[in-house]
């Protein structure tokens, strides 16, 4: 891990200072243009950990096929009308066992019905033969039966009792409308996740046409060089970057300023997995805010509103007429738990507030450690509740503070500004979705600048990046590991805050100093 940390820092460091450089001079020397290439090169080599990809063991080799996410996302999309959010490890297991080679050696699994406790593997049996198996017809059953036989045949052993372990299968209806279809109309196959790499280069593709090529290259460092969604989270997975897709579409839409368009592209991000429409809070803000100082019409907010509810109610609608309600009333019962589970991995402020010498050091693998997982969430559910009051003064300045700051900026800035500020301090999403951090360069290096703020953020946005990897190896204990990355996400977003408000004096005289800086170093 120590390795990683210290090729980060030799990618991101001079790739900061070279974007900065091209910041104030756009078209500055081919040397430096052909570093910054370069740079970028060799972060996408060290992303696929040059050629090894995911490097989970498997029998087909050096692939970028994830078994673990195919398992959950193919497959749970693919039978999701028999078995919804949460029967795929009850209809698995019962699949093993009838299975020529049964592959399941761990007594207990987890419980989908309440992610906290598990099921003894003969219970599993009998509830997946009494609720999910009659919901199959024989053809479904045994086409189940056979995509499971496939993918064991290309895990590498042990696969099956981990994935078994996991949380289950978590996207909401909305994401099924587009995921169930396309999985029944696809063969499982090593192709399957080649979807994901053709969205990620359609996000590349809109964010050269509206942000340039130096954010093209910011973007693809900040992408392959985020410790918190490295290749081995989602890469190889099946239909994991729509959202992202949609998020990446509304924010150069913005930069366009096609509102309607944003409004679309920021909708379908949050019908496919919610969170993201804090995201959209962050561009209503910043628009009111500049209705309300006559910078902008009030057209453009009613065109981003309209073009977000035209997604959100189509894919809802039809959401409601494939799967019912029933598929909502089971979805949103099981995120209310998933989102206030403190998982190892997961980043939020919580994370940070509950912290005490009694989080750190624990073993939550099987049956044994589930139970002292649920007993290690009840105390920190306990703890944050009684916190709560103390902290929730702070938060609210934060968010005010970020709604503030938003008062002179560019919307896809304020919409990741504040949707950021809010994702961080009120939700704690797993570790992966703060993919939506390679585009924070994006809206930073927007446009040539000769403004300090511009340039401290871009630099300090990359020394966070390399130090998210000096903080994962700095201990050996994930916890701990997650906990001083909660702090340097924080700190990270409180720096953005206080530089994108600095106004006035303070902020003439911070340029002045950053001027004699850059001066003197030029000379030199």
């Amino acid at each position: 891990m120590l390795e990683k940390a210290i090729t980060s820092l030799l990618i991101l460091l001079p790739a900061g200072c070279l974007l900065v450089h091209f910041q104030r001079h756009p078209r500055g020397r081919a040397l430096y243009r052909f570093l910054l290439v370069a740079l970028t090169v060799v972060s996408v080599a060290s992303f696929t950990s040059f050629g090894a990809f995911n490097q989970i063991e498997n029998h087909a080799g050096r692939v970028i096929f994830h078994w673990h996410e195919i398992f959950h996302y193919y497959l749970g999309s693919k039978y999701y009308p028999e078995l919804g959010n949460s029967g795929l490890y009850d209809a698995a297991a019962l699949a093993d066992a009838e299975s020529a080679n049964p592959q399941i050696a761990q007594p207990r699994i987890r419980d989908l019905s309440n992610i906290d406790d598990s099921i003894a593997i003969e219970d599993a049996h009998a509830r997946a033969s009494l609720d999910y198996r009659p919901r199959f017809s024989a053809a479904r059953w045994r086409a189940f039966k056979a995509d499971l036989q496939s993918l064991k045949s290309v895990a590498a052993a042990g696969w099956l009792d981990r994935a078994l372990f996991d949380a289950g299968f978590n996207p909401p209806p909305t994401w099924c409308v587009i995921g169930t279809p396309l999985a029944n109309s696809l063969p499982l196959s090593l192709w399957l996740p080649y979807i994901d790499v053709i969205l990620l280069l359609v996000c590349a593709v809109l964010v050269y046409r509206s942000f340039g090529g130096f954010a093209l290259l910011a973007f693809v460092l900040a992408f392959c060089t985020n410790y918190l969604s490295d290749y081995s989270w989602t890469m190889g997975s099946y239909l994991r970057f729509g959202w992202f897709l949609g998020l990446v579409f509304g924010i150069c839409a913005l930069k366009e300023r096609r509102f309607y368009l944003a409004g679309l592209g920021f909708g379908l991000s949050a019908a496919l997995i919610l969170f993201p429409m804090v995201f959209s809070v962050g561009v209503l803000a910043g628009s009111l805010l500049a209705v309300a100082r006559r910078r902008l019409p009030f057209r453009p907010v009613a065109l981003f509103v309209a073009g977000a509810g035209t997604i959100e109610i189509l894919l809802g609608g039809i959401s409601l007429l494939m799967f019912g309600p029933d598929g909502w009333y089971t979805f949103l019962q099981r995120i209310r738990i998933h989102a206030d589970t403190y998982f190892v991995g997961h980043i939020g402020y919580r994370k940070i507030a509950v912290w005490g010498s009694d989080v750190a050091h624990q073993n939550f693998w099987w049956a044994d450690g589930l139970a002292r997982f649920k007993e290690w969430n009840t105390m920190l559910r306990e703890r944050w509740a009684a916190l709560l009051p103390y902290h929730l003064p702070a938060m609210g300045i934060g968010v005010g503070a970020a709604v503030w700051a938003t008062r002179r900026l560019a919307l896809d800035e304020a919409a990741l500004l504040v949707g950021a500020v809010l994702l961080f301090l009120f939700m704690i999403p797993a570790n992966y979705y703060y993919v939506y951090l390679s585009l924070v360069p994006v809206v930073l290096f927007r446009r040539p600048s000769t403004d300090w703020r511009d340039h401290a953020l871009v630099l300090a946005f990359f020394a966070l990046l390399a130090g998210i990897y000096f903080a994962a190896a700095s201990h050996r204990d994930p916890l701990v590991q997650n906990y001083r990355i909660n702090l340097l996400v924080l700190g990270f977003l409180m720096f953005w805050i206080v530089v994108r408000g600095l106004q006035g004096s303070a902020s003439g005289w911070i340029a002045r100093l950053w001027r004699v800086v850059h001066t003197s170093s030029t000379a030199g």
